[in-house]
């Protein structure tokens, strides 16, 4: 079958968070209790997700996983994944 496909792919990402209002508390706000202070957090965020399919005529099945590294020093980092089932329409 010619038009059975597989693919995988790695996409790599460095993020910088100047500002995360979630974890800090808003801009124009006071903090609240549940806060964590700037020290704690890590302004430098990695990623790594990877992708794993198979493309046939209009379906593809997809694997996706992805690796993030803490975004606060008390943490572990995240790791997490799904599978996809598309049909181009």
């Amino acid at each position: 079958m010619h038009d059975l496909k597989f693919f995988i792919q790695l996409k790599p990402t460095i993020r910088f968070v100047a500002s995360n209002a979630m974890l800090e508390g808003g801009f124009f706000q006071e903090k609240n209790y549940y806060h964590i202070q700037a020290s704690d957090l890590n302004r430098i965020i990695g990623l790594l997700e990877g992708n794993m399919g198979i493309h046939a005529r209009r379906f593809s099945l997809i694997c996706k996983q992805v690796l993030e590294t803490p975004q606060f020093k008390m943490v572990h980092g995240h790791v997490y994944g799904s599978i996809i089932l598309s049909m181009n329409m």
